[in-house]
């Protein structure tokens, strides 16, 4: 279930007279299912589309990997370990992995590919829902 992101709390104060709103602490993004999309630059001038497909729930996701230049698709992705919002995504063909923070509003993954020694930057932005 997702929580709005402006949900007002309306406490009594001493009467029922009294009412005073009060804005309730936004809920923590959450990984969702579907689609992230974006391009990792290995060389300055060059783009590798990558498509991360994310479908389960915390504690349980399940996620492949495409990379459509190459021709790889349905890639696995080994584990997905969450701690709060960050995310770690471990691949073993390739050997690699993607580490990322889940941005507040929940529709963008920033951090870094690491692959053969080599980190870097990729931000994949959620494209749709399952």
């Amino acid at each position: 279930m997702r929580v709005p992101l402006s949900v007002i709390a309306v406490i009594a104060i001493s009467s029922p007279s009294q009412i005073v709103a009060m804005p309730v602490q936004e809920a923590d993004a959450s990984l969702s299912t579907g689609d992230w999309k974006g391009d990792l630059t290995p060389v300055p001038g060059s783009s590798l589309p990558l498509i991360l497909h994310v479908i389960g729930r915390p504690g349980d996701w399940i996620a492949t990997l495409d990379s459509p230049a190459q021709g790889a698709t349905g890639l696995r992705i080994t584990s997905v370990v969450q701690k709060a919002t960050s995310y770690r995504f471990i691949l073993e063909s390739p050997l690699a992995e993607f580490n990322a923070t889940l941005s507040p509003d929940g529709r963008t993954l920033v951090g870094y590919w690491t692959q053969n020694g080599t980190t870097i930057p990729l931000t994949l932005t959620k494209t749709t829902a399952h």
